[in-house]
């Protein structure tokens, strides 16, 4: 039986763990969407690093155990042209497995981002994975729909 998930805090030791989960998801998306661009590990490493550095990012891992089974990654910073802070998700993926504990996850993610002065939360998802599904998660927490992007290449 799994030891009960717990969520901590993570720093720039745990980022080839980021990477990692972050290469899951990549490969989940990409099953969707087969248009994805390339997942580049090293490229995500150093921009994590950096970011972590200059403490514009965040992350918080759940763990089973000493295992991390999934990880909420964000910034907070100054929304442009409004002036308050705004805590945005940049990365979330937990291991199918462990899903029904990742709302752990976002629940760190927003207490320590009101603790950091954010005003207001942002978080996202790809629509061609489970996109319904996380659309009515998110409006039953309070998420509302405030913007919609499109992508295409350049």
């Amino acid at each position: 039986m799994a030891e009960e998930l717990t969520v901590k805090q993570m720093g720039k030791d745990d980022i080839p763990v980021i990477v990692g989960l972050a290469e899951e998801l990549h490969a989940e998306v990409e099953k969707e969407w087969p248009e994805c661009p390339p997942f580049n590990p090293g490229l995500l490493e150093e921009q994590v690093f950096l970011c972590m550095h200059i403490r514009v990012l965040y992350a918080f891992g759940l763990f089973d155990g000493e295992d991390c089974v999934g990880c909420l990654v964000f910034t907070i910073y100054p929304c442009f042209g409004i002036g308050c802070m705004l805590g945005k998700e940049a990365l979330w993926y937990v291991q199918p497995k462990y899903r029904s504990g990742g709302l752990a996850l976002l629940k760190a993610f927003e207490l320590f981002a009101a603790e950091k002065g954010a005003m207001q939360l942002e978080i996202g998802h790809f629509p061609m994975v489970n996109g319904d599904r996380m659309a009515k998660l998110y409006n039953d927490l309070g998420y509302k729909l405030h913007q919609l992007r499109y992508l295409k290449k350049a």
